[in-house]
């Protein structure tokens, strides 16, 4: 991975606060190329983004992100339990 990866510094607090998950452990997995899976992003008012599966504290984790000529912007990171039997079994 060679593209920059940037993300927002108050949404990261954020979720290190209140899902006990951050970016700079996002950025880790996708530069070792260790994500899951890449998908579209399944929202429909979302079309152009696409979407890391990654594993975090033992538990799927949904991260949307854009791109642009600066890079990749993670947008949020959303823990996904119902996906562990597909990507984790």
């Amino acid at each position: 991975m060679n593209e920059k990866i940037r993300w927002d510094p108050e949404k990261d607090a954020w979720l290190i606060e209140n899902r006990r998950v951050s970016f700079k452990s996002v950025q880790e997995i996708i530069e070792d190329g260790k994500e899951l899976d890449v998908i579209p992003n399944p929202s429909s008012n979302h079309p152009y983004q696409f979407v890391f599966v990654v594993c975090l504290r033992a538990m799927v984790h949904l991260v949307p992100y854009s791109e642009d000529d600066r890079g990749l912007f993670l947008i949020t990171i959303i823990p996904h339990p119902e996906f562990n039997e597909l990507y984790l079994a």
